[in-house]
């Protein structure tokens, strides 16, 4: 499992996961008692979950009746590497903490088919990642791709019968697409985190933007013409990771690193000083990369926004334990 350590270590890069306690899993949604995001273009905001554990990949189904995210309820320490032991987990209903486990043991990264029931997953077996296709309702599972595509296969966005998903291969991450059968393997070249356009043959994702990789910025790339363009690049250099579009393609959710100051004692504790530090927070913007706008704020880590058919975004958040939270969003 040497390989999958490296890879989980990879994909922890830049996401901050924290835990701090375990509470008791409710049936009702909750509001939240710390606010931490704009007020005037978020409404409604409830905490859905409340039981502590690490959370990821938080993903809602496109007509908005389930959501699918990873959570761990360990951390698995080899070869001094620690890492997450990742399961993936169902909410039959999204405004419900009551969940069903799905997936255990290494298996991370879930994407939703366009049919609102049949889910694809990456799976560790043996060291190698493979791309798997299942059915929320609980129908088993079916090998998409039975041997790696290259080396830590990741991250699958399915529309239309056509996977795209990225692997590493050549020293970086490289975009593929492939069918859902497997076949038709494409490399697209370099980038990671894709995610379909809702109707139109293109979609939006993160690529590397400097020589250490440092340094990503969000991509959209037009499968009609092969063009590639960027979108959006932080003039801070803050790294950008997750997008997707709005459920009618105007809009482009994300993630974004952001300087959050705040007030602290000194090393003798005589004076106040300010401290600043990134965070994670969550932005919009419209498809062509203008008008971009803060959702979240503070000094709180907010990440893996998704949003369905009905206006509703999902995005964990850690202000203390990282949970799941839903949202109205006004941009009209």
């Amino acid at each position: 499992m040497v390989k999958l350590a490296k890879l989980l270590t990879i994909i922890a890069i830049g996401v901050v996961i924290g835990l701090a306690g375990c509470g008791t899993s409710g049936t009702t949604t909750k509001s939240s008692d710390v606010v931490f995001w704009d007020t005037s273009l978020m409404s409604n905001v409830t905490r859905v979950t409340d039981d502590g554990l690490s959370k990821d990949w938080a993903k809602i189904s496109p007509d908005g009746t389930k959501l699918l995210y990873c959570e761990s309820t360990k951390t698995v320490s080899r070869s001094d590497i620690s890492y997450q032991n990742w399961n993936i987990v169902l909410l039959r209903n999204p405004a419900v903490p009551s969940k069903t486990v799905l997936v255990t043991d290494y298996a991370y990264a879930p994407g939703w088919s366009d049919n609102n029931t049949n889910y694809f997953y990456v799976a560790d077996e043996d060291g190698n990642t493979r791309l798997i296709r299942s059915t929320s309702t609980g129908g088993g599972k079916t090998y998409v791709t039975r041997n790696p595509i290259g080396e830590y296969d990741n991250r699958p966005s399915i529309r239309g019968g056509v996977i795209l998903c990225d692997t590493w291969m050549g020293g970086k991450r490289q975009l593929v697409s492939l069918k859902e059968n497997g076949t038709e393997i494409t490399f697209l070249g370099d980038g990671e985190q894709p995610s379909w356009h809702p109707t139109e043959n293109k979609f939006v994702f993160i690529r590397s933007v400097s020589s250490n990789n440092n340094l990503k910025a969000v991509y959209e790339m037009d499968l009609e013409s092969a063009q590639v363009t960027e979108i959006y690049r932080d003039s801070n250099n803050y790294n950008c990771r997750n997008p997707s579009f709005s459920a009618d393609g105007r809009y482009i959710l994300f993630q974004k690193g952001a300087e959050v100051r705040t007030t602290g004692s000194s090393k003798n504790n005589k004076e106040s000083v300010e401290i600043k530090q990134s965070k994670w927070q969550i932005f919009i913007m419209n498809a062509d990369g203008s008008g971009l706008t803060t959702l979240t704020s503070g000094n709180v880590d907010a990440y893996c926004p998704s949003m369905d058919a009905n206006g509703w975004m999902y995005f964990i958040a850690n202000t203390g334990k990282t949970e799941i939270y839903r949202s109205r969003v006004s941009l009209e």
